[in-house]
């Protein structure tokens, strides 16, 4: 890895409006309007209260939003001709790539402590060091929309790759039990999405084996949620490497 130039990638990440706005602004803004100046923030849950699972949500959302958004941003850099410059650098493909994602990897956790700073602040409650779970597993869990926004990208191959991947994400939010609690059909359906397994990771410690719905916290298996995000997380990676044979075949 080439420490410099993973400095200077973060750098110019951080600085990117879109990035900023999306990933790092509107968690934080979604946290403080549906879990910290609501009445029902306080409830209490099995390892903490509602703020607590609200923020843990959003901080998940925030680090996909970030992940996808800049690995299809990596991707189209390639495209773009970045990579036949770097070519005539000592910095090997492997290089660049393990780079790529380390630093794509700690813009991703900017989101998350974000929002679990203001969490924090505004009376978000975890019992023991599930503060240190919750953060882990919200980091941890976005890698594969990094691969997500790669493989979109390599699809798409324009600009307008990184708003549907940041479309996607929104979508698969909604669906999968991150913004509001679901009933009926609808949690049924959530199960089968992207975001749902990797959503119920990072609550865990606050919601033990339960999860939010409409009507009241329903038990649920953790192997249910894991198998989730490896399988999504599996569905992923075939669209990335689909999306690369696509462009070597051209």
């Amino acid at each position: 890895m080439n420490a410099t130039y993973a400095l200077l990638d973060i750098r110019r990440m951080v600085r990117t409006p879109a990035i900023v706005i999306f990933a790092f602004v509107m968690p934080v803004a979604m946290y403080v309007l549906f879990g910290a100046i609501q009445n029902y923030g306080n409830l209490p849950v099995p390892h903490g209260n509602v703020k607590a699972t609200v923020m843990a949500s959003l901080a998940l959302y925030g680090a996909a939003t970030a992940a996808s958004g800049l690995g299809a941003s990596s991707a189209l850099e390639q495209d773009a001709g970045w990579g036949r410059q770097l070519a005539t650098t000592p910095m090997t493909q492997g290089k660049y790539l393990l780079t790529k994602v380390v630093a794509i990897q700690i813009v991703a956790a900017v989101p998350v402590a974000l929002v679990l700073l203001v969490g924090a602040l505004s009376g978000a409650r975890i019992d023991g060091i599930g503060w240190l779970w919750t953060f882990l597993l919200a980091w941890v869990c976005c890698i594969p929309y990094t691969v997500f926004g790669l493989a979109i990208a390599m699809f798409i191959r324009n600009e307008n790759a990184a708003t549907l991947v940041s479309f996607f994400v929104l979508a698969f939010a909604f669906l999968g039990n991150v913004f509001m609690p679901l009933g009926g059909f609808m949690l049924k359906l959530s199960r089968f999405t992207p975001l749902w397994g990797v959503n119920l990771l990072p609550r865990w410690p606050i919601m033990g084996g339960y999860e939010m719905t409409i009507h009241e916290p329903v038990e649920v298996n953790l192997s249910y949620a894991i198998m989730s995000a490896v399988v999504w997380a599996g569905v992923f990676a075939v669209l990335a490497w689909l999306a690369s044979r696509r462009h070597q075949d051209r």
